[in-house]
């Protein structure tokens, strides 16, 4: 984690601003996503080439560009595979980009180009053609982003299921919150709350770049100054921490 992070910080991100996107997914997924490596990689790559997408096109219109394809962004993506309560709980931190690289007609050189905050209809539609992606991906194997899957047996991976039926449980119990045996063998476990009020600024705040579509949920509230390195290799460190569960437990 550490290494990877200065490795970000040092080699890979440049000085300008980045933005921090957390994508979250359905919890019908999320056992699918914790168990096939490929599949949740296909998924991945799908919200960044969304993301990069919204991008271009805001910038070919704020920068008056002829072409998207005269913007240029980047972006790194980490998957985190629990929550803060240990639940198998796949989802997605990106690290890009706040704007993009334009070509200087005279001097040849890339030059960087900071773009608003996104408005939550931005991350809207980002949230609404992701879906759409993860839609045709799901269908290309077999698999589909229909609501209802979220409470039904499908949810747990068909090849888990037939070779180890036992663990295909366990993930599947995991990605809901819930125990798989013992006394509370299917209710979620016993937990101390804290919940303290939350902050004024959070509550209904129209501007906030949030939005979630068919249970795809974005948000990309913090944006870092790419000059505070300091900040910056902590943010990487955050998005590389450890998971508690292995990538794929039959490999």
């Amino acid at each position: 984690m550490t290494d990877t992070a200065v490795h970000m910080e040092q080699q890979v991100l440049p000085r300008v601003p980045v933005r921090h996107w957390i994508c979250s997914l359905p919890w019908g997924l999320r056992a699918l996503l914790g168990y096939d490596r490929a599949l949740a990689a296909q998924v991945v790559s799908g919200f960044v080439h969304e993301l990069g997408r919204s991008l271009c096109k805001r910038a070919k219109a704020i920068l008056d560009l002829p072409s998207v394809a005269d913007a240029h962004t980047g972006a790194i993506a980490a998957v985190q595979r629990t929550d803060s309560a240990l639940r198998l709980n796949v989802h997605f931190h990106i690290l890009a980009l706040d704007g993009v690289y334009v070509r200087d007609a005279k001097s040849d050189a890339l030059v960087f180009h900071t773009l608003p905050t996104p408005t939550r209809s931005d991350v809207a539609d980002i949230a609404r053609r992701t879906a759409q992606r993860i839609e045709k991906i799901l269908q290309a194997n077999g698999r589909s982003l229909d609501p209802a899957m979220q409470d039904s047996q499908d949810d747990q991976p068909p090849k888990l299921c037939s070779d180890e039926p036992g663990l295909a449980a366990c993930y599947a119990a995991a990605a809901r919150g819930v125990a798989a045996s013992g006394d509370r063998a299917g209710q979620a476990p016993l937990r101390l709350l804290v919940s303290p009020a939350p902050a004024v600024s959070e509550i209904h705040d129209k501007n906030d770049p949030a939005a979630e579509v068919r249970g795809v949920n974005l948000h990309a509230r913090q944006c870092v100054d790419g000059r505070d390195r300091r900040q910056l290799e902590r943010l990487c460190r955050y998005i590389t921490r450890p998971s508690p569960f292995p990538l794929s437990p039959l490999e």
